[in-house]
């Protein structure tokens, strides 16, 4: 399986918000939530995913 693209422009104004207020110590768990990933990196099948 192949990495996923570097995303390379201006970035999403809510991670810059969430950045700049107290969510900043959660960021990790929204960005956890946003990603299809496991543990390992992987991507996660459809039916698998934590939304």
């Amino acid at each position: 399986m192949k990495k996923p693209p570097i995303f390379r422009g201006r970035t999403d104004p809510v991670f810059d918000l969430l950045g700049k207020s107290p969510h900043k110590e959660r960021l990790s768990d929204y960005l956890v939530l946003l990603k299809p990933l496991d543990d390992q990196g992987r991507y996660l099948p459809f039916d698998e995913l934590r939304y």
